[in-house]
């Protein structure tokens, strides 16, 4: 959990800053390794909970889970047409590469796990440690 957090601590003002217009690749890159980073320790601390480990306070699951969608988003709109290139709204673009649909279309399934991992209910657990 420690190297997540500080993966994402170094990564996620560099990507804040980035012009994705003049560095489209990076952009994208930093966006989903930052989703996925907070992905991951959603889903590490979501099986601490389960097995019994650790008491983590259920706003804490949720906030990590909402990072994490709103990471996927950022990601996925980097694939938004660009005002004037002739494209029509809401289309992707730049997904007719076989590699880049698989990315795109793994951050969306991870969005998608995401949302399954979220906690709901009122219950909140004191956290531990």
């Amino acid at each position: 959990s420690a190297p997540l957090a500080s993966g994402i601590d170094l990564l996620e003002p560099v990507a804040r800053e980035l012009n994705p217009r003049a560095f489209d690749w990076l952009a994208k890159e930093l966006w989903y390794e930052i989703a996925e980073a907070y992905r991951s320790m959603l889903e590490m601390k979501s099986s601490q909970v389960e097995r019994g480990e650790k008491r983590i306070s259920r706003s804490k699951l949720r906030a990590l889970g909402c990072q994490a969608i709103a990471c996927y988003e950022t990601f996925e709109r980097l694939f938004d047409p660009v005002p004037g290139d002739g494209a029509g709204k809401g289309e992707v673009q730049g997904i007719s590469d076989a590699q880049v649909r698989k990315w795109f279309f793994s951050a969306l399934f991870g969005a998608a796990r995401v949302h399954s991992k979220i906690p709901t209910g009122e219950g909140e657990e004191e956290e531990e440690g």
